[in-house]
């Protein structure tokens, strides 16, 4: 890698192509993966195994969505495996690992997530930090990445 030399090269997925060439399609680049939003599917796609899918979602099986408009990624933070996609009202949170791509929980109102600093660098499973915007403050929880159980939010006015 230091050298900067081509290993291989490898074309992504036809369906993938078209909906970033065309514009229909949104996506972010998280750790090895491009995560991409077409219409209501979410699709993820590994950037070192030649572009195979890792997993595909749709959201029209969220529970519990409110409002109509379309969902949208949230700009990636750094926080290893976890992404959001909202629509203004509902936003959902997912993770992307070895078993693909799956759906941790959903948080009413626009939320981000964000990485945890520790002083515990060897903790295997490092904590998110969601905070969701209300209209009576930011709530904010940590989250665990691999099971999508969060601990009690704290306000922020």
């Amino acid at each position: 890698l230091a050298t900067g030399k081509v290993l291989k090269k490898s074309d992504p997925p036809a369906s993938l192509l078209k909906s970033l060439q065309t514009g229909s399609a949104s996506s972010v680049v998280m750790d090895g993966y491009l995560v991409s939003l077409a219409g209501e599917t979410i699709s993820a796609f590994s950037l070192c195994k030649g572009g195979t899918e890792a997993g595909t979602y749709q959201l029209g099986k969220l529970k519990g969505v409110k409002g109509k408009g379309a969902f949208r990624l949230m700009p990636w933070q750094r926080t290893a495996g976890v992404f959001a996609a909202t629509n203004g009202e509902t936003t959902a949170i997912f993770g992307l690992g070895p078993k693909g791509l799956k759906h941790l929980r959903t948080f009413e109102g626009v939320a981000v997530v964000g990485p945890v600093f520790s002083v515990h660098d060897d903790e295997t499973a490092q904590p998110v930090a969601v905070a969701v915007v209300k209209e009576e403050g930011t709530q904010i929880q940590l989250m665990d990445p691999a099971s999508g159980n969060v601990q009690p939010a704290i306000s922020a006015a």
